[in-house]
């Protein structure tokens, strides 16, 4: 059966997934028998092959690193933002609480000073209050 033959026709899935592997398999035996015909041609170059590839492999490698890690960073920033944010309202907060502090100490002294008023001038004025007996008198 050839490729052309198999890529024509699929009549079920299982049989269009078979036609599928084959067809990568032929492609596969395509480039071995190319890197073969080179590897005859220059001794050297097969170990080449291998460390270009295994530089390609850790360059790959180092470079989803650093897209993870540009990620993980990024989402810290957010936090961090988020963070900031948080703080400064909690600060505004603090800053409105410590300005009621004040003013109702404020109140607090002018209610001291009212109350202080008040039990000075009853005192002083003890002795201009008649005696109870006095007022049914003159009724």
């Amino acid at each position: 059966m050839s490729v052309k033959t198999a890529r024509q026709a699929p009549s079920n899935p299982w049989n269009s997934c078979t036609i599928q592997i084959v067809f990568v398999l032929y492609r596969v035996v395509r480039v071995l028998h190319v890197l073969f015909q080179i590897a005859r041609a220059c001794p050297g170059w097969g170990i080449n092959l291998v460390l270009s590839l295994q530089v390609v492999k850790e360059r790959d490698t180092i470079g989803s690193q650093l897209i993870r890690r540009n990620d993980e960073v990024t989402l810290l920033y957010e936090k961090v933002k988020i963070m900031e944010l948080t703080l400064h309202k909690g600060e505004l907060q603090y800053k409105e609480r410590l300005e009621d502090l004040r003013i109702l100490k404020l109140e607090i002294r002018r209610l001291r000073c009212k109350n202080n008023m008040l039990q000075k001038s009853s005192e002083s004025g003890d002795d201009l209050r008649l005696p109870a007996g006095v007022l049914l008198d003159t009724a």
